[in-house]
């Protein structure tokens, strides 16, 4: 099993940061490692719910989502013969109408030591660009804040 992580601290509470992310259907529009989103069963975030993920550099993946406590988290998984993929998508509140984001994808599988390997490093790319694009689609959700919130957390 081959697991990544990615977090980022947020001026913005988790109900801001949560609108930015759970509305999966708009991620084309600010998130630049999304080109496409496709509902397939469902509009909307719900378990059971299937999207069509189109992205750079990727093959085309219908995620299924599997687990979700609005407000809080969302996993989904998609497979092939050989391959399961897991992503998994936090928010925790922190003091100050500040709060964290935790992005995990996972490998597994038999394949997913060859996956790993030929995908790896664009996963990991893929995750630091998403968690600083959520940072900046909440922050602007959230509007301007105190000055001196905002200089404390850059």
């Amino acid at each position: 099993m081959h697991i990544y992580r990615a977090q980022q601290d947020i001026t913005a509470t988790a109900s801001e940061v949560w609108n930015a992310l759970a509305n999966v259907t708009v991620w084309p529009e600010w998130l630049p490692t999304v080109l496409e989103v496709q509902p397939l069963a469902g509009q909307v975030l719900s378990v059971g719910a299937k999207f069509k993920i189109i992205q750079p550099k990727l093959r085309p993946t219908v995620w299924e989502v599997t687990e979700l406590h609005p407000g809080e988290n969302f996993a989904w998984q998609a497979s092939s013969p050989g391959l399961m993929l897991w992503a998994n998508h936090t928010v925790v509140e922190l003091p100050d109408r500040r709060s964290e984001v935790l992005l995990e994808f996972r490998f597994s599988g038999i394949l997913a030591p060859l996956i790993a390997l030929l995908a790896g490093s664009v996963t990991k790319r893929y995750l630091a660009i998403e968690v600083a694009s959520i940072k900046r689609r909440a922050e602007v959700i959230a509007g301007p804040r105190q000055a001196g919130a905002d200089h404390r957390d850059r």
